[in-house]
């Protein structure tokens, strides 16, 4: 589960890049299927496709984010360590 207060930015755009897609991806189609337009529904499937992409995107930058913010855990564990066995 994202926690929206502390996302970062990136995550953020790209969560939101990726409903925006899906949405209006999904509202097309319906237009698309409901018109007869296949050329409103082909451009559908490439919007819901790069939401698709964006979703894929989003997990990757969750995942650098979570990896920096244990490194920094991490280092900061570290040196309270190493200034705790000087004492």
């Amino acid at each position: 589960m994202l926690d929206w207060d502390t996302a970062s930015p990136a995550v953020k755009a790209t969560l939101l890049g990726a409903v925006s897609c899906f949405g209006a991806g999904i509202l097309l189609a319906i237009i698309g299927v409901a018109t007869n337009l296949k050329w409103l529904m082909f451009f559908a499937i490439g919007l819901l496709a790069l939401g698709v992409i964006c979703h894929l995107v989003g997990f990757g930058v969750r995942m650098a984010d979570q990896r920096r913010r244990l490194r920094e855990a991490a280092a900061r564990d570290a040196a309270k360590a190493a200034k705790k066995g000087k004492k």
